[in-house]
């Protein structure tokens, strides 16, 4: 039977016979099953850090008791991590995942940030599947 190519881009290929990812090849019988995930950039430090920069960034400012500290002094040590902060906060982008297992239990993932590759990977795995 002659080998047919349902996917070949970035590194990836899908064939009736064979799924090649990272340069490793894994035939199609070994594979049990496979699967896409998304996965969610954590946030809970970055927005511990803003909840601080911010915090005493006000306390700074309301406390009398506090030797006058300069305005721009503040806006260096408090502001403008915020605004990094934010802007870092806003640019987190999730990853997407192939998980497949093989015949031997062993478990093993590919990531990418393109939703569109993997699921169009999965499509190309499923199809060989059932060539």
């Amino acid at each position: 039977m002659e080998e047919k190519i349902f996917f070949n881009e970035g590194g990836v290929t899908v064939s009736n016979s064979q799924f090649v990812v990272g340069g490793q090849t894994y035939a199609m019988s070994e594979i049990t099953s496979m699967r896409s995930v998304k996965v969610n950039p954590s946030k809970t430090i970055l927005i511990f850090l803003l909840s601080f920069s911010l915090y005493f960034s006000y306390k700074v400012r309301t406390n009398p008791d506090i030797i006058y500290t300069h305005p721009l002094a503040i806006s260096i040590f408090f502001y403008v991590p915020f605004v990094i902060g934010l802007v870092w906060l806003f640019s987190l982008k999730p990853k997407y995942k192939i998980i497949w297992t093989l015949s031997s239990g062993r478990t093993l993932a590919y990531a990418r940030k393109d939703k569109e590759f993997i699921e169009t990977v999965v499509i190309a795995f499923n199809d060989a599947r059932a060539w």
